[in-house]
């Protein structure tokens, strides 16, 4: 591997450490944000160690790890020659257009904004998806043109908010009852359905709806409820980031008597300096996506709102 290679891969591991406030406890939660596999991220660690004269470059202090002097000022030096080399290969080599988006948003969300985006850009630009830490989201990696979350409603992220929420769905195996029943399914008839499955970052959000009968199963992520709904081990609550007419193993319905999820955009401390590719992307997950959502949800106020494919503002 090319030194330079390894001094970046370097810097993407260190980067969530250079955060205010960050809440790193382990290498493993470096590893999963570089997108780097655990043992190769200890080696970079290592031989970066060993080019310093064996000065450690993290610690741990207290729970937490931190960089040490040493390792900061390696990380700054190593941000600056990248940005060298960026500048110097700028004629030769495509734009990378990073975007940071929260995990529990499934690929489908950004599928037909990127499909557009790259009939376009194609060949011109990379993009690399990274994801948001809600906990730092309001301060972006130096090269992010702009994150993606989910957001309370009323502002208090400092994001930009999407017009269109994100409903809920009910995933229910081909045999269940629910599957002949008429949509949109309420959330008292899910009660009484026997086992149903929730992410564990919204079942706070969830517990107002299910309520009665109903046997809740909280599983740490989205991914794990489509799985155990596909395994028929009962049904499951899941956002519709825009799976209409994929091939699932379950039958997606449309539900009632949940508050729906809100999509917001972080943008950068100096949005004009966004790049045209960035502003270009950034228009297309903001306008209105070609497919219709015929879901009912429940809004902030409690009212039962239609959602469909209007323009998005934010």
């Amino acid at each position: 591997m090319r030194p330079l290679e390894e001094l970046g891969q370097f810097v993407d591991l260190m980067r969530p450490l250079t955060r205010p406030n960050h809440s790193i406890t382990s290498l493993g939660q470096l590893s999963r944000f570089a997108r780097i596999q655990d043992d190769k991220a200890r080696r970079v660690i290592s031989r970066m160690a060993e080019a310093c004269g064996g000065d450690p470059l993290v610690e741990l202090k207290g729970r937490k790890y931190t960089l040490t002097a040493t390792g900061r000022e390696l990380v700054s030096a190593g941000e600056r020659l990248i940005a060298v080399g960026r500048q110097q290969d700028a004629t030769h080599l495509s734009e990378t257009l990073t975007v940071e988006i929260s995990p529990e948003i499934t690929p489908q969300f950004l599928t037909e904004p990127l499909d557009r985006f790259l009939e376009e850009w194609s060949g011109l630009i990379t993009v690399r998806i990274l994801p948001l830490d809600h906990e730092l989201r309001t301060n972006l990696c130096a090269y992010t043109a702009f994150g993606v979350g989910i957001v309370e409603a009323d502002g208090s992220s400092g994001a930009a908010l999407l017009e269109r929420p994100i409903p809920w769905t009910v995933l229910v195996p081909g045999e269940h009852p629910l599957a002949d029943q008429p949509t949109p399914i309420p959330a008292a008839e899910l009660t009484n359905s026997g086992r149903v499955f929730v992410p564990a970052e919204f079942a706070e959000t969830l517990a107002a709806g299910l309520v009665g009968g109903s046997s809740v199963i909280i599983v740490p992520t989205g991914e794990a409820v489509r799985a155990a709904v596909a395994g028929r081990l009962g049904n499951g609550l899941d956002p519709d980031f825009g799976c209409a007419g994929e091939p699932e193993p379950f039958f997606r319905l449309p539900t009632m008597g949940f508050k729906p999820l809100r999509i917001g955009i972080f943008l950068p401390r100096k949005p004009e300096s966004m790049s045209e590719a960035a502003k270009c992307l950034l228009s297309l997950i903001r306008s209105p996506r070609k497919t219709t959502v015929t879901a009912q949800t429940t809004s902030a106020a409690g009212d039962e709102q239609p959602v469909d494919a209007e323009p998005l503002t934010a």
